[in-house]
């Protein structure tokens, strides 16, 4: 029975919701997680998961797999993502990512994944969405064929 004499219960206000575990009550906000170590509320399991964020430069130069290969021509701003679950790494612009156990697999990924998001925007552009058209260009912007 509440203050009021009503047998209803009222829940906490919003952005709380109870959670009731064996022989404990607790409230978290609704919509996100505790990291694993349990120190701080993060928005999404893959914030929770990450350990450090660091800024990458790609350099000019560097050269995608495959053939034709194709190489940056001027430098690309990424992010580095250690986690618990390995190494993840982001590169906005290209819309792209590369993930792995090591830095060395993720980078592997990464160079891949952009080479492939290429050939496959290039394929389909006709019939390209807006936000898949600004990759598109920006891709073309940032790539050249590299010598063989």
């Amino acid at each position: 029975m509440n203050s009021s004499g009503s047998n209803l219960a009222f829940a906490e206000p919003y952005p709380y919701a109870s959670t009731v575990g064996i022989g404990n009550s607790f409230s978290e906000p609704i919509g996100g997680i505790f990291t694993p170590d349990k120190s701080k509320w993060v928005d999404s399991e893959q914030e929770a998961k990450s350990l450090a964020k660091i800024p990458l430069m790609i350099p000019a130069e560097t050269v995608l797999p495959g053939d034709p290969k194709y190489k940056l021509n001027s430098p690309v701003n990424g992010v580095i993502e250690y986690t618990i679950d390995g190494v993840l790494i982001t590169v906005h612009i290209f819309d792209e990512e590369g993930y792995g156990e090591t830095y060395e697999s993720a980078w592997d990924d990464l160079l891949s994944s952009i080479r492939d998001r290429y050939a496959s925007l290039v394929k389909r552009e006709q019939g390209l969405s807006p936000p898949d058209h600004i990759v598109l260009c920006e891709l073309r912007r940032y790539l050249s064929e590299a010598a063989q």
